[in-house]
């Protein structure tokens, strides 16, 4: 087993009723979570080893203080585990580890079975910045996965280039998803039959606070939501 993949056993295992609360309460769902395997430590894990990679590992979590952490698996496009993107709780602070031997692979989150299986029958995918902000769009949009920031790397870039003949960039609505953007257009529009790119309009500075901003239950948030992004993508022609 990758180390990785025991480090994410053993924090999805470890993930409390209150970290998980805080997660539905960040518009995630139960399902999601289990899909993803997003967990939690309260303190670093011990990982027994001596490889390159897992001294590597115990001295970025000993050197970050990774205690009362959430943790969110990132994966490559086959679903191996390759790093860890971790959030405080309840107090912020984020730190992202990313195996050494991997950083010239697409790196995501979110991106499940499910998710592949959608995007391969539908040849489209919609990409977010946030891991919070996936939760309620994969929901409204099954194919979408999270790329991590608006700066799309060149082997997310290659990567949808292959994957995809659509895609929908649902980044931040800020100067840094504007700029984001079109990097991305311009990126995409040099290589031998690109795919098309579409904006998602939507309201809130991006997903994760659209779903928020909505009024009522955890449910009407969702319902609220997928009908605007449901919306955008019928103009497009996606749905």
């Amino acid at each position: 087993m990758n180390f990785l993949e025991e480090v994410v056993e053993r924090a999805h295992h470890a993930l409390t009723d209150e970290v998980f609360d805080y997660l539905l309460l960040r518009g995630a769902s139960v399902e999601q979570v289990k899909q993803t395997r997003v967990g939690y430590f309260h303190k670093p894990p011990v990982i027994e080893g001596d490889t390159p990679e897992i001294k590597r590992f115990r001295f970025w979590a000993e050197s970050h203080d990774l205690r009362d952490r959430i943790i969110f698996p990132l994966t490559n496009p086959s679903g191996q585990v390759i790093g860890l993107n971790t959030r405080g709780y309840p107090k912020k602070k984020f730190d992202r580890f990313i195996v050494k031997s991997a950083t010239a692979e697409a790196i995501l989150f979110g991106f499940t079975e499910e998710v592949k299986q959608k995007a391969w029958e539908t040849g489209w995918l919609s990409i977010c910045e946030g891991t919070f902000d996936w939760f309620p769009l994969n929901r409204a949009a099954p194919q979408s996965v999270c790329v991590l920031s608006a700066n799309v790397s060149n082997a997310q870039v290659k990567f949808l280039w292959r994957f995809v003949r659509t895609v929908v960039t649902v980044l931040d609505n800020d100067s840094g998803g504007d700029e984001g953007r079109l990097k991305l257009d311009r990126r995409l529009g040099r290589m031998q039959e690109a795919p098309q790119i579409f904006r998602l309009d939507y309201k809130g500075k991006d997903p994760g606070e659209s779903w928020d901003s909505a009024v009522g239950s955890w449910a009407a948030k969702t319902e609220a939501f997928n009908k605007q992004v449901r919306s955008e993508i019928a103009l497009m022609g996606l749905d």
